[in-house]
């Protein structure tokens, strides 16, 4: 049986789209193994290396700063990179209608190596990831420049203290052998209870509405609610709005068990969840399809389950 702990955003497996798949047996201790290459984007690499220090315990590690990355130099069994990585695919329906996708995700994997003839196949190995959410614009900006420079800017989840609670995950459920699989559901029922009375924290970027219709060159566009607490009609316990700089200090700085909302959008898909900011752990998630805004009924279900 396959023990699949639900954590927003973060999967730990072997394949971040379609469906689940686990890992081969003996697998761990390949992965174990390894040495994991942090690669740092618009981030301190000393920062990073002081967060990570209490954080990654799996195996052993090094971080590089994007400008002094070269993958070709880590193209070996030795290493397990740990990078932003980006696509988008097109795809046809047998009517003739055109849909594009677009990922940017942090992404760690291994290389596998085999040999064929006179040929040897290198392939990347995914062994766990995290999508990104930002704006439609700074995503295909991404894209389009190839360059990952920006992304504490652009990008809603991308900062230390938000890598800090997903790695906290990753590098428990390796400690523990098991799994995590971004699209999926749950909520830890005793967990939960403790929004009755502490403080949920709500990241301002919530309040942005998205517009798939109102196309942009690229992937619609966005605009602020005019009543961002209209949200939370029919939550009746203790939140605040914090802006997501002050949100990753909090993260970093937590000495005690405090939650946060946070909400990601891949391409059609929401998911939402609350997180532990200071252990990294996820005790509801949401995840919905061809649904791209927080609803009221959204956080009011969350407010049931408080209850």
């Amino acid at each position: 049986m396959i023990a699949i702990s639900a954590q927003a955003q973060v999967t730990v497996g072997t394949r971040m789209f379609g469906s689940f798949q686990d890992f081969d047996k003996g697998e761990y201790k390949i992965i174990k193994g390894k040495t994991t290459v942090f690669v740092v984007d618009d981030l301190d690499v000393s920062e990073f290396e002081n967060m990570i220090k209490d954080v990654w315990t799996y195996n052993k590690y090094i971080v590089v700063d994007r400008a002094n990355y070269d993958e070709e130099a880590y193209k070996t069994e030795q290493y397990a990179p740990f990078v932003v990585e980006g696509f988008n695919k097109t795809v046809t329906s047998s009517s003739g209608m055109v849909s594009e996708y677009v990922y940017i995700y942090y992404h760690y994997y291994y290389y596998t190596f085999k040999k064929r003839k006179k040929k040897t196949k290198v392939k990347k190995r995914t062994i766990a990831g995290v999508f990104l959410s930002g704006s439609p614009e700074t995503i295909w900006a991404t894209l389009a420049s190839k360059k990952f420079g920006d992304l504490d800017e652009g990008y809603t989840n991308y900062g230390l203290g938000y890598l800090k609670n997903y790695l906290q995950k990753i590098n428990s459920e390796f400690e523990d052998e098991g799994y995590s699989f971004a699209y999926a559901e749950d909520y830890d029922k005793k967990k939960l209870k403790a929004l009755k009375n502490k403080t949920l924290y709500v990241p301002d970027f919530i309040k942005n509405k998205y517009h798939a219709w109102m196309m942009s060159s690229k992937g619609g566009t966005e605009e602020e609610r005019d009543d961002k607490d209209g949200l939370f009609k029919k939550y009746d316990h203790p939140y605040e709005w914090v802006s997501k700089d002050a949100l990753n200090e909090k993260i970093l700085n937590a000495t005690e068990d405090f939650y946060y909302l946070m909400y990601v959008r891949v391409n059609s898909q929401k998911i939402l969840a609350v997180m532990n900011g200071y252990t990294g752990e996820m005790i509801y998630r949401d995840y919905q399809t061809l649904s791209y805004n927080i609803k009221r009924k959204d956080i009011s279900r969350i407010g049931s389950k408080v209850k």
